[in-house]
């Protein structure tokens, strides 16, 4: 690896999420997110479902008590239903009333606009343009500029910053839910846009609930990544190469919107496993974020034997060093665009000195740290 190392404490903001027995500390790259944030593992949480009485706010704002059993074609419900059904209700309920913001809005949307939303995505190059017409087309749609799409630091994010959005209740634990299904919602988006599944290229999800409680709580464990509560905005976060993963269209044939809900059930009731389930690599490129210095401290992390990580990490068709050295190259590409002392961004990494990061650049770019950045267009 040429010598490099990501040096704990070089990143400019940080939050505390739990690796199994384990406490460290995440980076959140510039976002600023207040101390008092957390972040959690969500597989803390219980399996995604939401209890009915959840629900009952959200069905009874359009005036009228809606009959969940019926709407889901069963006689009775438990006291929970699944996370999958409890979005087939509400993409029935948005028929039904003919609204899809299910009167949370002062500005109601009638049914079709996330088909005439996304369809607009569709003819995207790459799914961040794709993510960014999608947020100009709510902003469009809403009246104002609540929904963004920046990337920044290796990082791909797209927020909703509410402050000044027209609800029509206060903002409590429903209308945390809404907003966290809202987030699902473009996370499938995504994934639709790219076929595959993104969770793999996940770095967080956060969201403006203050704590792990409340209505629709457990349906955070539908995340593949840590979720970080009581932050400024809503948002999900990937890897900066989804940016420019080209757009491999929604599904043929298929309306767009009805591709999208059908990506959110996949995801829910097929989660992908085996070889191509790339969680344990997920969590190892957290536990070195947040300051774990080498791999037997990540696999302490992570409760398993060195032998153990590197079996299972195998099995994923990666090694640590892989992971490592994808990190180190994430953090050397943003950090470039970002200061023209190129000197600076080898201290960054621990490397000895400028010749040693050049030359560890180039093997993993084909190109000298100065050439990669003068061959990025102007932002």
């Amino acid at each position: 690896m040429s010598g490099g190392h990501i040096r704990p404490g070089i990143f400019r903001s940080s939050v505390s999420v739990k690796l199994r027995n384990q406490d460290f500390t995440i980076d959140l790259d510039g976002w600023q997110i207040p101390p008092q944030d957390r972040a959690m593992d969500p597989s803390c949480l219980d399996a995604p479902s939401v209890a009915v009485d959840d629900l009952g706010p959200l069905l009874g704002l359009s005036g009228r008590r809606v009959d969940v059993a019926e709407l889901l074609g069963t006689e009775s419900l438990g006291e929970a239903i699944g996370l999958a059904d409890c979005f087939r209700l509400l993409r029935r309920l948005a028929f039904v009333e003919g609204e899809e913001t299910f009167a949370l809005s002062a500005r109601p949307m009638v049914k079709g606009t996330a088909e005439f939303v996304l369809s607009r995505a569709a003819g995207c190059a790459t799914v961040g343009e794709g993510l960014r017409q999608i947020a100009a087309g709510y902003n469009l749609l809403h009246g104002a500029e609540y929904n963004r799409v920046e990337r920044r630091a290796g990082q791909l994010v797209y927020a909703i910053q509410d402050d000044a959005f027209p609800y029509t209740r206060p903002r409590d634990g429903y209308l945390h839910f809404s907003l966290e299904c809202a987030l699902i919602f473009l996370h499938a988006a995504a994934c639709e846009m790219a076929s595959a599944d993104l969770g793999a290229r996940l770095i967080r999800v956060s969201t403006r609930r203050p704590d792990l409680s409340g209505p629709g709580a457990t349906a955070l464990s539908f995340w593949p990544a840590p979720v970080g509560c009581d932050a400024r905005v809503y948002s999900v976060v990937y890897d900066a190469e989804l940016d420019e993963a080209p757009m491999r269209g929604l599904r043929s044939g298929l309306a767009a919107d009805l591709a999208v809900h059908n990506r959110i059930l996949a995801l829910i009731e097929q989660p992908s496993s085996g070889p191509l389930d790339r969680r344990l690599a997920h969590a190892v490129r957290r536990a070195l974020e947040a300051g774990a210095v080498d791999q037997e401290a990540v696999a302490q992390g992570l409760g398993m034997s060195i032998a153990t990580l590197r079996r299972h990490l195998a099995q994923e068709d990666t090694s640590f060093r892989a992971i490592h050295r994808q990190m180190m190259n994430d953090y050397a590409r943003a950090r470039i665009l970002e200061t023209r002392d190129i000197a600076t961004v080898a201290e960054e990494l621990g490397f000895s000195d400028l010749r040693a990061f050049t030359r560890a650049f180039k093997d993993w770019n084909g190109v000298t740290p100065s050439d990669y950045r003068a061959r990025q267009p102007a932002r």
